[in-house]
Order: structure tokens, then sequence, then C-alpha cells
């Protein structure tokens, strides 16, 4: 799946809906985005979460 930034998707680790900001340095091989949760008592936390974890909402 292409991620795209600006959109929103489900970190499945936790389940919250995130936007992704922008493509973020690799991790260990892995490609990377930074991403701000939007609900919650977290909303507007930002986070670097792998490509992989990020699934359609």
């Amino acid at each position: 799946m292409s991620i795209e930034a600006n959109k929103q998707y489900r970190f499945a680790k936790s389940g919250s809906l995130v936007r992704t900001l922008a493509p973020a340095e690799r991790y260990l091989g892995q490609a990377m985005w930074s991403v701000e949760r939007l609900k919650g008592q977290n909303a507007g936390k930002q986070m670097q979460v792998p490509a992989r974890a990020l699934v359609c909402p």
C-alpha cells in the first residue's frame, strides 16, 4: 500500500486514527512516517511510526 502525506490512516499497534505529515528518516531499514494523532487524550501528539503499521481507516 502506498502511503500519502496529509491523509488519515489507522495506526495498527494502538488503533489510533492518525494523519500523516511527512516521510521520516529510515530506521533499521524500515520506511517511517511522521504522524499526528487526531482523537483522544493524546490528540495532536506527533510520533514516528513504521509505514507498514499504517492501515486504511
